[in-house]
């Protein structure tokens, strides 16, 4: 893909507010799609707050968490799991706050429901 053909916000904090500032930058270039690249834990709700903004998306979800095969590792802690555990309590509380404001409703069956 050229660098042309890439459109970054920058400024945001958060989804919601990276959501709104995305709206605007295409306001004014006229366009109404875009590829969201975002990890796949936190798509759903990226894709709630980008449609609740206006804007059209189509999911392109990165850094998916893989299974560790079946043996007796897969019983033993891995370092990272707190990090994990971590990630996906933030991610938790995050939809709750996107369900809290209505704005879960609809989400595409192919970026997961819960």
């Amino acid at each position: 893909m050229p660098a042309s053909a890439i459109l970054l916000e920058s400024e945001s904090l958060n989804t919601e507010a990276n959501a709104r500032k995305t709206r605007a930058l295409l306001e004014g270039r006229g366009l109404e799609r875009v590829l969201l690249v975002t990890s796949a834990l936190h798509m759903a709700r990226s894709v709630a707050e980008f449609e609740a903004a206006g804007v059209a998306v189509l999911p392109a979800a990165t850094d998916y968490d893989w299974a560790m095969p079946a043996g007796v590792r897969r019983y033993v802690p891995a370092a990272d799991a707190l990090d994990v555990s971590g990630r996906a309590f933030k991610e938790i509380v995050g939809r709750w706050a996107v369900l809290a404001r209505g704005r879960m409703r609809g989400v595409a069956g192919s970026v997961g429901r819960w």
